[in-house]
Parts: structure tokens; sequence; C-alpha cells
């Protein structure tokens, strides 16, 4: 779970989220981190959450068409791709 606390400050978790797994790499020109979890909010909430937390950060949300979460930020190439469900969330940041 130790993936989950190494997200960005800017792009932490919910204060309310279970981490079920988390997963990530500090490779060289691999900076990536993968973490899903659980809340009591509804997909749309979850994703209405991200989407302001994203937009704080410097991250332009992208069209998406089936419903997830995707942006990207310019000045460090920084990519951001949120799913979310009735029973979990999946957060993937790539970069930043």
């Amino acid at each position: 779970m130790i993936w989950a606390a190494r997200l960005p400050q800017a792009l932490a978790l919910p204060a309310a989220a279970q981490v079920v797994e988390a997963a990530g790499s500090n490779t060289s020109g691999c900076r990536l981190r993968i973490v899903r979890y659980a809340i009591a909010a509804t997909p749309t909430d979850t994703l209405g959450w991200w989407r302001s937390a994203a937009t704080r950060a410097g991250y332009t949300i992208l069209p998406t068409s089936d419903g997830a979460l995707a942006a990207r930020r310019t000045r460090d190439s920084a990519t951001l791709g949120v799913s979310a469900y009735k029973d979990s969330v999946d957060v993937l940041i790539k970069g930043g």
C-alpha cells in the first residue's frame, strides 16, 4: 500500500478512501502510480472530486466517451486516469 502514499500530494486520495491495492514504479522514464480503492460515494461524486483535484493541480480535463476521467498536465506531460464504479475506484497517474 506504500504506492498509494506516494501519490503526488496534490492528487492524494480522498480522506475516506480505503485502499484495496496499489502498485507503482520509479524507474527512469516510467514514474507510475496505480491505486484501487473503495469509498462510500457515487461514481458521479467521485469523478467530480477527481475533476476538481486535477484542475487545482494544473491538469486539463480531456474528453472521454466511456464516463471515465482523463487529464493531462502540459508543463511535465503528466497524465491522470480515473474510472469510478459502484464498489471501487481505479486511479492511474503517469509522470509528474
